[in-house]
Parts: structure tokens; sequence; C-alpha cells
């Protein structure tokens, strides 16, 4: 999965669960989200995934992309994974089974960025303050 921001519990819960059940769960995350408060969000989410065997990693520039791949289906479009795309803005994503469309999108976006990433290791954004950010940036 890439997306520029991760601020909604329901995401975070899916991807920890099938990380939980032996799933090769990865996300990439922009090296510095374009809002400061996403960025803090996304900063108290990584300590949180990568703490239940999600891999994380961070696109060396702002990546803006909303796409995922995932069990011989795919989604992308316009909606961030946060609280006002998800439920308020109408956003609207394109959803696949195609396998030829799902080789396309995995050889042009997530092949290259994979590269292009760095994968995190250790989280150390559990802070109190992360916490009382990623309650306030789970609003947003």
């Amino acid at each position: 999965m890439e997306n520029p921001y991760i601020a909604a519990d329901d995401i975070e819960d899916a991807l920890i669960s099938a990380a939980h059940r032996g799933v090769d769960v990865r996300v990439i995350l922009p090296a510095s989200a374009d809002s400061p408060i996403m960025e803090a969000g996304n900063l108290a989410t990584i300590g949180t995934l990568i703490a239940h065997g999600v891999k994380v990693f961070r696109y060396p520039k702002m990546t803006h992309m909303k796409v995922m791949l995932c069990d011989g289906w795919g989604t992308l479009g316009s909606a961030n994974l946060d609280t006002l795309s998800m439920r308020i803005n109408r956003e609207l994503n394109l959803s696949f089974n195609d396998p030829a469309t799902i080789r396309a999108v995995e050889k042009a976006v997530f092949l290259p960025d994979f590269k292009r990433s760095g994968q995190i290791q250790t989280g150390g954004t559990g802070s109190l303050l992360g916490a009382v950010v990623e309650s306030i940036v789970d609003q947003l």
C-alpha cells in the first residue's frame, strides 16, 4: 500500500490484523508529509504498525499516491486513509481484480517505489504526545 497519510484507526487495525495472520504487509509513506499535523499522525502510527509486524517504508520525498494491492485485488484513486477522505469528502477510488492490471500497477508503482524507499526498522514514536496527536489526526 502507498498513501501519504494513515490516520484512520480501522485501516491501522486491518493492517495489524493482516500482519498477525502472517500476511506480508508493506506500507509506503512519504519521507515527510505535506501537512505537519498529518506527518505527526503518521509518525505515531508508524511505531504501532512496526511493533505489530507491518513493514513500513519511507519514500524519499512526498508521495501522494493512493494505491493498494492485496490478494489479487487492487484499488487506486483520490482517497487518503483519513477520516476526511473516507467519511466526509466523498473521495473516489477504482477497484479492480484483473490480473494484467494488477501486474501493471505493481510494475509501474510498487517495484520502482520500493526500490526508492528505505524500510524503517524501529518505531520509536510511541510517546504520549504522539498518542494525543494521533487522536487529533483521527478526526481529520
